[in-house]
């Protein structure tokens, strides 16, 4: 039985069955999560040709597969297909630290859940009738909690102090290889929502788009932003269909713009002739010197 207590409120009790329903659901959404992105990230790398595709299906490794679907994309002047191994590396080392850490907590407290003893998630042991272990903080379980590590308890507090200061630095590497990877990833293949697929993903929905994009091709984002904005709906030499209507020499390979203004008269005065004539002669004839009296 779990018992949460949120300040001076009401403690609210959650049975075992209910617990049980939460991790069975939570299990079933890590799993789909996996999958869609396995798969995606797999489809899409055997498509682009990159070498061992499969490990898009190793935790932690995957992040090497998706960095070469971008090795096109340079950092410090470097392609990022010279960076797979190290960005793999740093992910890799922050998920294990955080795995370990997660799990030196964690462990006591689900081996004493799975034998049946109470515990406590509050900010004070009051929701406890009898006595309490302070494991980490805000979490407490009663008297007969059992330390599973039991005269190693100091070493395990020892060892997750060094884990957290040397997990700092990974994870914030971890976080600019994230992000990095993410943007990149989705410029090259769905440039056209890779601003708010970037941003989804980052809040923990890149398993989905991985899997809507496994089907892309790879685009060069630069030429991308060219077509869409530098040469306008207008011109350029990405296959408008709508011309140059301003006869622009410098952005329309594919000869003159049928839809342009017609070329220039070479009299232009030529609209204000006499119905018949085709040259109607100097407009201002009639005031020049030489024909005054």
């Amino acid at each position: 039985m779990i018992t949460i207590q949120v300040g001076d409120l009401t403690p609210v009790t959650i049975s075992n069955g209910l617990v049980w329903t939460i991790i069975a659901i939570s299990i079933a959404v890590m799993l789909a999560f996996y999958v869609l992105r396995s798969l995606g990230i797999y489809t899409l790398a055997k498509r682009q040709g990159v070498k061992a595709p499969y490990l898009a299906f190793i935790p932690c490794v995957w992040m090497y597969t998706a960095v070469k679907l971008i090795k096109k994309v340079r950092l410090f002047n470097r392609p990022m297909e010279s960076l797979a191994l190290i960005f793999c590396i740093i992910f890799s080392v922050s998920q294990v630290l955080t795995f370990a850490s997660e799990f030196i907590v964690n462990f006591p407290l689900v081996g004493n859940f799975l034998a049946g003893r109470d515990i406590c998630l509050a900010e004070n042991p009051s929701c406890l009738k009898d006595g309490y272990f302070a494991w980490t903080a805000g979490v407490y379980v009663g008297p007969d909690f059992v330390n599973p590590y039991g005269n190693a308890h100091r070493i395990m507090e020892i060892i997750l102090t060094v884990i957290s200061y040397v997990g700092i630095i990974f994870d914030l590497g971890a976080i600019f290889v994230t992000v990095f990877v993410y943007i990149n990833l989705f410029r090259c293949y769905w440039p056209q929502h890779h601003v708010l697929a970037s941003i989804l993903s980052i809040f923990g929905l890149f398993a989905p788009f991985a899997f809507v994009i496994r089907n892309k091709d790879y685009v060069n984002y630069i030429d991308y932003m060219r077509s869409r904005y530098n040469y306008g709906p207008y011109g350029g030499p990405y296959n408008n269909p709508y011309g140059n209507p301003y006869n622009n020499p410098y952005n329309n390979p594919y000869g003159r713009n049928p839809y342009g203004a017609p070329p220039a008269p070479e009299n232009p005065f030529e609209e204000f002739a006499e119905k018949g004539e085709v040259d109607p002669g100097e407009p201002f004839k009639e005031f020049d010197d030489k024909n005054k009296d």
